[in-house]
């Protein structure tokens, strides 16, 4: 009996945790008031496409492996980068860093240091414009859930935002 390919089988999770998220996660777990007037700021909106976005990627996953050439052999090929275990470690102990400073430092300057050790940790190519960004998207996701939405996002005593 042959073996699926990898792309089968991610193509498969995918779908399958997207019809999860669909069925049963988000009707389950996600509240939604019947006062939301706009769709975008319903709690329930962004799981559903994030849910679609899964089963789309799925399913191209598995067009690609069926519809477009391959010899049906799955090659073994190691192209893990050297060191991946230990980035992999050091990710897990930022994001419980960020858990644990987020009281002090607030969303927002959290999401900045939090961005930029990553880069670190993980190695941007074009440096300028990962530090552009670590600034620039937190007070721009911030502008948009305080201003936008009227969801108030945790800030630091030290540094409040308007």
């Amino acid at each position: 009996m042959p073996r699926l390919h990898s792309t089968v089988w991610l193509g498969l999770g995918m779908l399958g945790l997207s019809i999860f998220l669909a069925v049963y996660m988000v009707p389950t777990w996600v509240i939604k008031p019947d006062n939301i007037q706009i769709l975008v700021l319903s709690p329930d909106f962004w799981p559903y496409i994030i849910s679609a976005l899964l089963a789309i990627g799925g399913a191209a996953m598995l067009a690609q492996h069926y519809f477009i050439g391959h010899n049906g052999v799955e090659e073994e090929v190691d192209d893990a980068p050297a060191g991946g275990g230990k980035r992999i470690g050091l990710v897990a102990i930022l994001m419980l860093a960020y858990f644990y400073v987020m009281p002090f430092l607030g969303m927002v300057w959290g999401s900045v240091v939090a961005y930029v050790a990553f880069m670190g940790i993980i190695g941007f190519p074009r440096k300028k414009a990962a530090l552009i960004i670590s600034v620039v998207l937190p007070l721009i996701l911030y502008a948009f859930f305080n201003y936008a939405a009227g969801i108030p996002i945790p800030q630091a005593d030290f540094l409040k935002l308007p």
